[in-house]
């Protein structure tokens, strides 16, 4: 197998400045408590899924901002 390093002179995005907003929340199975998170480039995106997450009754969600990694 023939591998190339290929130099980029372009900074890397971030992956804090792409998906600024983050979402948390829990679903229960059972006995089992479920923890997720989701991560969207604009606010309105996460109120809107917010919103959806709310009539399906799921618990404990909250919203934050992602941190410089």
């Amino acid at each position: 197998m023939i591998s190339k390093k290929v130099e980029n002179e372009e900074t890397p995005t971030q992956f804090h400045e792409t998906f600024p907003f983050g979402l948390s929340w829990t679903e229960k199975k059972g006995k089992q408590k479920l923890e997720y998170k989701a991560y969207f480039p604009y606010d309105d995106y996460r109120d809107k899924y917010a919103k959806r997450l709310k009539t399906l009754k799921l618990t404990n969600i909250k919203k934050f901002k992602t941190k410089p990694r």
